[in-house]
């Protein structure tokens, strides 16, 4: 534990200083010390972003592709946070992540998957512009690997619901002798 939480420190410096190299080496090491523990050196959302910052399309891919089983991975609970700052550093590289998704040789299908995954990753935007996106993809692809990851995260017919709370009482209708002996409306 005390070599993750020290392994996520220095690659939080490598991405700091933009050293995707020296960040890739540390994420490998990393996750090679913990393969056979029960606890993983990243969570979910930092394999992709971390996976997103250093380009590794395919590794970004593989884990949508397994998100029923990666999803449920969990990181040592007391790790050292990186998550805030690799979505800062996702946000400010939007347009060269997006630059490098259109250079890379891949199917049609994963490059528009990527573009959909990198609108919700920088940024957290879960708009009508993603949901477009995400509706077209659907219609193109009727079936994909991909179908767990979207399943989660746009149901296809969302429930929609409200709730409300109230504390103490909010009105008393009294009858019969309640109503004669107290005269108060509540």
């Amino acid at each position: 534990e005390v070599i993750v939480n020290k392994g996520r420190q220095l690659l939080l410096q490598s991405v700091n200083a933009e050293d995707f190299e020296k960040t890739t080496e540390i994420y490998s090491y990393l996750n090679g010390l913990t393969e056979a523990s029960a606890f993983k050196a990243f969570s979910f959302s930092e394999k992709l972003s971390i996976n997103t910052l250093t380009n590794d399309w395919s590794s970004v891919l593989l884990l949508l592709q397994n998100y029923d089983l990666e999803s449920k991975l969990y990181a040592y609970p007391q790790a050292f946070p990186i998550m805030m700052l690799l979505g800062e550093s996702i946000e400010k590289k939007e347009t060269e992540l997006k630059q490098k998704i259109d250079e890379t040789a891949l199917p049609t299908q994963d490059t528009n998957l990527l573009h959909i995954f990198l609108r919700i990753i920088s940024g957290y935007r879960f708009d009508a512009e993603t949901n477009q996106m995400v509706k077209a993809f659907r219609a193109t692809y009727k079936t994909t690997p991909y179908d767990a990851f979207f399943n989660a995260n746009f149901p296809q017919n969302p429930n929609l619901g409200t709730m409300s709370f109230a504390l103490g009482p909010m009105m008393l209708f009294s009858s019969g002798k309640i109503a004669s002996d107290f005269k108060l409306h509540v």
